[in-house]
């Protein structure tokens, strides 16, 4: 079984790598990683990466037999939030708007935190926290991109260590 979460978490940081690399190549670093559906134009590739990312985490938190209740609901959510956001911007012709893409990115990170919380892993939250603050209270170019993959970071960091 832990070599099958840990196969989970590669394909998920391979896909944010992937996505990362090629977006930063092409586009440079945008204002947010969801922006990069209106660079792109085509409709699939930001639900595409979005959902390479999302559902490994929906399935690690489904399939391990570590977790308590609770955490199996954070991380399973926090997946199935994830992929919302990514299923929006192709979602617009059917009403999704994007108070649901934000409200999806919120509940995806909240619900990542709260479980890396429940690990007792704070030296992670802590620092990623107080990193984020500061990169928005000083207006960083493209901040909001920097914060999601600071988000990102911090949460595949939590689940990596509790199953080490």
């Amino acid at each position: 079984m832990k070599t099958l979460i840990f196969t989970l978490l590669a394909s998920s940081i391979s896909g944010f790598v992937t996505f990362f690399t090629v977006i930063a190549k092409k586009f440079g670093i945008l204002s947010s990683l969801s922006y990069s559906d209106h660079e792109f134009k085509s409709g699939w590739a930001f639900p595409a990466f979005t959902w390479w990312c999302s559902v490994p985490i929906i399935l690690i938190g489904i399939l391990a037999p570590q977790f308590s209740n609770l955490q199996s609901v954070l991380v399973s959510f926090s997946g199935i939030f994830w992929a919302i956001v990514g299923a929006e911007p192709s979602s617009k012709n059917v009403g999704v708007d994007k108070d649901t893409h934000v409200a999806g990115a919120f509940g995806a990170g909240l619900l990542a935190y709260i479980f890396v919380a429940t690990t007792h892993y704070w030296y992670i939250i802590i620092p990623s926290l107080f990193i984020s603050a500061y990169i928005y209270w000083k207006k960083t170019k493209n901040h909001t991109t920097w914060i999601e993959t600071i988000a990102y970071v911090a949460n595949i960091l939590g689940l990596y260590l509790f199953f080490k």
